[in-house]
């Protein structure tokens, strides 16, 4: 049987404006599971940036249940909310956010400052096998755009997390570095991770597996791929 890695259960949000509510996701339901890619595509203002950092317990929902590996995150406090985006979940900016006092290696194994974990060799391994092999000890303003991006992922991916998320990754990079931010999720699939893109342009959601979009405040599945 496939493993659900994430399930959305009726999943609403909606902000108050003095006596008016405006809901901004109504009845969203996902099932997730373990080794798949989906994409999420729909233009700015769309809500699609407030379901992925609900989804990634980065923001609460107004009703609805984020089931992640079995454990429903609308229960837990903060500090095992905190404890869940450190062990199980991975997530790529569109900023790169790296600290540039530190090299590519050290920004990478910073997770293991909030996860105790400890597995350098994994993390130098990791590196390589995204190109970055090289570039261990250069720091980020001795990168190009798509290697500080895949700085990112690795960082995102040193904790061996149950799910990663990707919020616009590729929309500060030129479109060679694009392509090749791209490639690097395909094989990150590939090995069986499991990944969330959102984006708002549907030539980069046809990367994934699967294409969902929003309408009327809830999740649909693309068909024409």
């Amino acid at each position: 049987m496939e493993k659900i890695v994430l399930e959305l259960i009726s999943i609403g949000k909606f902000y108050k404006d003095g006596e008016n509510i405006l809901w901004i996701l109504k009845n969203v339901n996902l099932k997730i599971y373990k080794g798949t890619f989906i994409s999420i595509v729909a233009p700015s203002g769309s809500g699609k940036s407030t379901l992925l950092n609900i989804m990634a317990t980065l923001d609460r929902p107004s009703e609805g249940k984020v089931i992640i590996d079995n454990e429903d995150t609308s229960k837990l406090d903060d500090v095992r909310l905190s404890k869940i985006r450190a062990t199980k979940i991975g997530f790529v900016f569109q900023q790169f956010n790296l600290i540039p006092e530190l090299t590519a290696y050290e920004n990478v194994i910073l997770p293991f400052v909030f996860s105790g974990n400890t597995d350098e060799e994994y993390a130098k391994n990791l590196m390589i096998r995204l190109g970055l092999g090289e570039r261990l000890r250069f720091y980020p303003s001795q990168l190009s755009g798509g290697q500080k991006q895949r700085v990112a992922i690795a960082r995102a991916l040193v904790n061996r997390p149950k799910i990663l998320f990707a919020d616009e990754p590729t929309g500060n990079l030129d479109p060679d570095s694009a392509k090749e931010v791209l490639n690097v999720f395909r094989e990150l699939n590939r090995d069986g991770n499991t990944i969330v893109l959102v984006t708002h342009d549907y030539n980069i959601a046809k990367t994934a597996q699967k294409i969902y979009t929003i309408k009327n405040k809830t999740l649909v599945e693309v068909d024409d791929i």
